[in-house]
């Protein structure tokens, strides 16, 4: 029952001090996200038009404003370039440092709060362990008369903080990988949600060509005889 009763007191001394991270990290958040502009401004006509916002959704709207229909087809595709999101690095990025940083990059701010709270719990988690294992080592394991060169602290089934130390430091670690994955995805898909939004706005399809161009051509036509002749054929392709 000591025990037990002296792992809880270690936990609760320990947990506030890993956790510290993770609320500075959310306080962060919190300024950026109030303070930072997420958008692209692009001169149309000699008119600036402010590309994006605070979501997908506001960048919609700001694409509504604008007919982009009356530009040539290469000034389309030129603000399209200016203004279309980047993947493939902030994909490395979240993999590689964390905390939602690639996804900060795009603008998006669900891929940052995500990342921020899946590494700060798994980091916080591991330095709670790690104080544990450290706690153990000094304190605990004399007691078992564990220290000699041949002896394992690691593995003695009697020291029951280190095995809880044990298994919170590998599931943080787990926990860390999978979280590094999870952000992986994210840009990915923030970024073709983003891109395919833009393109829809400029008229351009996925392909690179223009989705405003009209078609015309020759096609056979019946009339109310029912004689077969030659008629004209005009269309257009319109998305929603």
């Amino acid at each position: 029952m000591k025990r037990v009763v002296a792992i809880v007191v270690l936990c609760v001394v320990l947990m506030p001090v890993a956790s510290a991270p993770l609320l500075l990290n959310l306080i962060g958040l919190g300024l950026d996200v109030a303070t930072t502009k997420r958008s692209s401004d692009v001169v149309v006509e000699g008119e600036t038009i402010s590309l994006g916002g605070s979501s997908i959704k506001a960048m919609k709207k700001s694409l509504a404003q604008f007919d982009f229909s009356a530009l040539a087809f290469d000034d389309r595709l030129s603000i399209y370039e200016e203004a279309k999101t980047n993947i493939t690095w902030p994909v490395f990025k979240n993999l590689l440092l964390g905390f939602g940083s690639g996804s900060k990059s795009q603008g998006d701010r669900g891929g940052v709060l995500v990342g921020t709270v899946l590494d700060s719990v798994s980091i916080g988690v591991l330095g709670v362990g790690l104080g544990l294992v450290v706690v153990d080592l000094l304190l605990v394991a004399p007691w078992y008369g564990i220290g000699g060169s041949n002896d394992n602290p690691f593995n003695n089934p009697d020291d029951e903080l280190m095995q809880i130390a044990g298994g919170m430091v590998i599931g943080s670690l787990i926990g860390l990988g999978v979280g590094r994955v999870i952000q992986a995805i994210l840009p990915i898909s923030y970024g073709v949600r983003h891109n395919k939004a833009l393109r829809n706005g400029l008229g351009i399809e996925k392909d690179g060509s223009d989705r405003f161009a009209l078609s015309m051509g020759v096609v056979p036509v019946i009339s109310a005889e029912k004689e077969l002749g030659l008629g004209f054929s005009v269309a257009s392709r319109i998305s929603f």
